[in-house]
């Protein structure tokens, strides 16, 4: 406990420290290498991005989450099994997990439901790194909360200090550049980036009460705060200001008017940065430009009430982890097409609570909620959790109006479990059928890791180098997405194109096919392959592709612009003047 001042959140303000006083739900410290590992997890996934390989930022993350399933859930089957503080809190995630598990065998496309949606990832596969991440922290113990917390906070300055620099040079080569004038970090996303240093802010906040911590704590809490305000995120930048409000009401003396500096001057350095940097669009920048400009709050509920409508088939397992997709993309508004664009959709409901629903139903949704709270429990039964658990409040705060991430919400998840940091008694830890299991189950983890890995990076080496024979073996190495199949395809149309060699073509308009039919929810699959068979003067059967793309958008501008192209006697003369009034409707 860090002061009289620390309340069971673990928030201390204030530098005195008493004697150590006898933990009544403490039990024996667990091993290092959980330590090990939950500080490797904390400072790993929120730089592991590949510039060098040029993989997409979700890429290397999502690749990870095998490992961090693997070597996850061991311990917590383990927890329980056993008598203890945590074998509430694990037996209500892994209900969750496995009803997630069913979510994911009724869900319309299972494939998709189990590994998520290419470039996004938020599969069964991500919910098992959730639960994994969870019990390594917790079984990391109390040595391992304070590394995890100290690991958290240099990963999120570490982030801050790329999104403060790419405003000022040039970090486009290490595919860190601003994103529509928004740091990134090494997110490649504003709003992963935001999610984090929320979190991070916190735990900086929570070291202002210790004068050894002091001086390195304000330092990486003005670059985390100036961080949010240069990501463009309002909703961070409204959580980082509650933060410090609450910072400043829990303080005493110097921490609290420290607080208070930390906060104010990072989102001031931030606005600072953002006015000298050109096409800069800074949070404060946003949030001034409600009142000319739709906040884009209207959009967002239109998109939870339309993934929510689809429940009605499917109440109580939802259409499946990454299910948002198929749920909410046929009951999708005008006023979100022209928001966000009609052809851009998302495969998440921008809400975790919404998001659950539509992937695991009401008992999902209702078993997710059972876990977190118990969670929440056991962690505020401990003295000092660093700042842990509002880490992980913050960040779940932000993920309430923006996308969950591979490479973010596992670290809450992370940060939860740590707070908590039960360990796990030496008898059960030399089992050795039980360890023995663990290593079994960790391994593979690791060898599919490592596989996912190896298969993302050469399908990125072979589109880069315009390889088809290449990128067909990559993408047999991977999931059976659609985009592998998309991208062999457009590598081979490419070949026939250059070389006038027409058989090529008929074989690329087999990889489109068999892209669109592996998933079959993404418009965008069947607009390209409409595409591609109009092109090839197969104008029936693009017709047909681009009327498949408006079931899944019924406001996609590319398929209405290609019925018009079409016209009759191709398409009906109603169909054509429908799709004209469409597109009127979708003009500025």
């Amino acid at each position: 406990m860090e002061g009289p001042a620390a309340d069971n959140h673990g928030v201390a303000l204030t530098a005195v420290r008493p004697a150590a006083t006898p933990d009544p739900v403490a039990s024996p410290a667990p091993g290092r290498a959980w330590v090990w590992a939950a500080a490797g997890i904390a400072l790993v996934l929120p730089v592991a991005s590949a510039p060098v390989a040029e993989l997409p930022t979700w890429a290397l993350r999502w690749a990870l989450l095998p490992a961090l399933a693997g070597l996850g859930l061991p311990p917590l089957v383990a927890s329980a099994l056993r008598p203890g503080v945590a074998r509430g809190t694990a037996r209500w995630a892994l209900a969750w997990l496995a009803w997630a598990a069913l979510a994911t065998a009724l869900a319309p496309q299972p494939v998709v439901a189990f590994w998520g949606e290419y470039r996004v990832g938020t599969g069964w596969v991500m919910l098992a790194a959730v639960a994994g991440a969870w019990a390594i922290g917790a079984r990391a113990g109390e040595r391992g909360a304070r590394v995890v917390a100290s690991a958290l906070l240099a990963a999120c300055a570490v982030n801050a200090g790329v999104a403060v620099a790419s405003e000022l040079v040039d970090l486009s080569s290490l595919g860190m550049a601003p994103l529509g004038g928004r740091a990134v970090g090494f997110y490649g996303n504003p709003v992963y980036l935001a999610e984090l240093l929320c979190g991070g802010l916190w735990l900086a906040l929570v070291r202002l009460g210790t004068p050894a911590r002091r001086r390195l704590a304000a330092a990486a809490g003005i670059l985390t705060a100036a961080a949010i305000e240069l990501s463009g995120s309002r909703a961070a930048l409204a959580l980082a200001v509650a933060a410090g409000v609450v910072a400043v009401v829990r303080g005493r003396g110097r921490a609290r008017v420290l607080a208070a500096v930390v906060v104010a001057g990072g989102i001031a350095l931030g606005a600072g940065v953002g006015a000298l940097a050109a096409a800069s669009t800074t949070g404060t920048d946003r949030v001034t430009s409600i009142a000319v400009a739709d906040t884009g709050v209207a959009p967002r509920v239109d998109t939870w009430r339309g993934g929510l409508s689809a429940l009605g088939s499917r109440p109580l397992w939802g259409w499946g982890p990454g299910g948002t997709l198929a749920a909410a993309g046929p009951r999708r508004t005008l006023r979100v097409a022209r928001d966000e664009g009609p052809d851009r959709m998302f495969a998440d409901a921008h809400d975790l609570l919404v998001e659950a629903a539509i992937a695991t139903g009401a008992v999902g949704l209702a078993l997710l909620l059972a876990w977190v709270a118990t969670g929440v429990a056991a962690s505020r039964r401990r003295p000092s959790g660093e700042g842990l658990l509002g880490f992980a409040a913050l960040v779940v705060g932000v993920t309430l109006a923006e996308p969950m991430h591979v490479g973010v919400t596992p670290l809450a998840a992370l940060a939860l479990g740590a707070a908590a940091s039960w360990g796990v008694p030496n008898a059960v830890r030399r089992r050795r059928a039980a360890t023995a299991a663990g290593i079994a189950v960790g391994a593979a983890g690791l060898l599919v890791t490592g596989w996912l890995a190896a298969g993302l990076i050469a399908l990125d080496q072979a589109d880069l180098a315009g390889n088809p024979v290449a990128a067909t073996a990559a993408a047999r190495r991977l999931p059976p997405w659609g985009e592998p199949d998309a991208i062999v395809g457009r590598l081979i149309a490419f070949q026939g194109i250059a070389g006038q060699d027409p058989s090529k073509l008929d074989t690329a308009m087999r990889w489109w096919a068999a892209a669109a039919a592996r998933d079959p929810a993404d418009p965008g699959r069947w607009d390209d392959l409409g595409g591609a068979l109009e092109h090839a003067g197969r104008l029936g059967a693009a017709a047909g592709a681009y009327e498949r793309a408006l079931r899944d958008n019924p406001w996609s501008a590319r398929a209405y612009s290609g019925l018009v192209r079409l016209g009759p006697p191709t398409v009906p003369p109603a169909t054509v003047a429908a799709a004209r009034a469409k597109l009127a409707l979708l003009a500025p």
